[in-house]
């Protein structure tokens, strides 16, 4: 067995003990392994004692006990569990992806929309406030910047505003748009220099699209993609909300995205924002706070645990310039600062984890809810930290979706 200067990485994992076997999450990727409690305890040895793992071998007496116990250090490898040296604390390097809505004005009115955007809400930032928005967004030095809204093209600034990230950053850039506002003489200088377009179209012909975003956006939408494709710009996402309206419609969707040329992005209904108004369209029950399909949880190949590093891996910048975790932690209890008014020392403690706003995040966690912390499926259900907002002062709400997923997960985990 060579594994040698291999130790195991205990600061980024989270565990289940049920009985005589353990499920070991690496908390940064989503990825898991199940492993019997013997093995589990040869490696809390090796962490209590900072052993190596390969001083560990003989632990076990079996030819066939070694070669499980190495076979489990190879997957918990290949999960990333595993490290050349002891860590104690893992500190990100940089923050891997910023959402900055310049806007909360949208010219549809989607009855989903999380953050409730309106055609007659007021713009708060001015174009020179926008433009230091973005110079402290590439002081904070994302892999990732994603413009979306409300519908940012609705800006009368919008291309002055694009032509400056495009000059100042230098990251990949996403347009998150609904795509009806885009000129064809436009195109050309909006596509330049982008990385990616995502367009929200909720339907795979008039009739079904219409339903969700009005009469006419699906042929708008699907004549721009086929302008902007026509153009050499091959990164183009169309997506779907779904719930129990329209969870047939899935694979037709898919099969418009195959015939386009676009990658199909399918999202789940949320019971939040302006979908609390319009559950009924979406939701068998008042009291979900999400839709799930048939082919969600189908094994566990699908399932990925707790993984959510909002905050952290990722920030979200509203059309006021306040920070939050993510898009859908847009709560004023949950603000971590305005950007306007960024330092470096935010930054390193942000990376850090230093701010006090950490502290409530985690708490939106199932594995630190007092209800929740010794259930035997709290890695994989409910993992979005802004379900558990909504779910946290609601307890009949609470309860049925605590009931409904231990039935879903029980049965593929254990």
């Amino acid at each position: 067995m060579n594994n040698s200067n291999k130790y195991f990485l205990n600061c980024i994992c989270e565990k289940i003990i049920n009985s005589n076997q353990v499920i070991l999450s690496n908390k940064v990727n989503g990825r898991w392994i199940k492993i019997p409690i013997e093995c589990y305890e040869v490696l809390k040895y090796s962490v209590d004692n900072e052993l190596q793992l390969d001083n560990l071998y003989d632990v076990f007496q079996e030819n066939e006990d070694k070669k499980y116990y190495e076979r489990v250090i190879n997957e918990l490898e290949y999960i990333g569990l595993i490290g050349d040296s002891i860590i104690d604390e893992f500190r990100l390097e940089r923050i891997n992806k910023i959402s900055f809505s310049p806007t909360n004005r949208c010219n549809l009115s989607c009855d989903y929309c999380c953050v409730d955007s309106k055609i007659d809400n007021n713009d708060y930032l001015e174009t020179s406030q926008v433009k230091k928005v973005i110079d402290n967004i590439v002081r904070l030095n994302p892999r990732i910047l994603t413009i979306t809204g409300g519908e940012p093209l609705i800006r009368d600034d919008f291309l002055e505003v694009l032509d400056y990230i495009k000059e100042k950053f230098k990251g990949k850039i996403i347009l998150s748009t609904n795509g009806t506002l885009i000129e064809e003489k436009q195109i050309d200088y909006i596509i330049n220099g982008l990385y990616a377009i995502e367009i929200s179209l909720d339907g795979y012909d008039e009739l079904s699209c219409s339903k969700v975003r009005g009469k006419g956006v699906f042929s708008k939408v699907l004549k721009v993609t086929k302008l902007i494709k026509s153009k050499g710009f091959e990164n183009i996402g169309l997506s779907m909300v779904v719930g129990k309206n329209n969870e047939k419609d899935i694979d037709k969707f898919n099969k418009l995205n195959e015939d386009m040329g676009t990658t199909s992005i399918i999202r789940n209904f949320m019971n939040i924002g302006r979908g609390n108004e319009n559950y009924s369209r979406y939701l068998n029950d008042k009291l979900d706070i999400d839709y799930i399909c048939k082919d969600d949880y189908v094994d566990k190949n699908s399932l990925r645990s707790n993984m959510c590093k909002a905050g952290a891996n990722q920030i979200s910048i509203d059309y006021k310039g306040d920070v939050y975790p993510c898009p859908n932690l847009e709560y004023k209890d949950l603000k971590m600062f305005n950007i306007l008014e960024f330092n470096e020392s935010i930054l390193e403690n942000i990376l850090n984890r230093e701010l006090d706003i950490f502290n409530k995040f985690d708490k939106l966690k199932p594995v630190n809810i007092e209800e929740c912390k010794d259930c035997k499926v709290n890695l994989f259900c409910t993992t979005c930290p802004s379900k558990i907002y909504t779910l946290k002062d609601d307890k009949k709400m609470f309860d049925s979706n605590c009931k409904k997923m231990k039935n879903i997960l029980e049965p593929i985990i254990w």
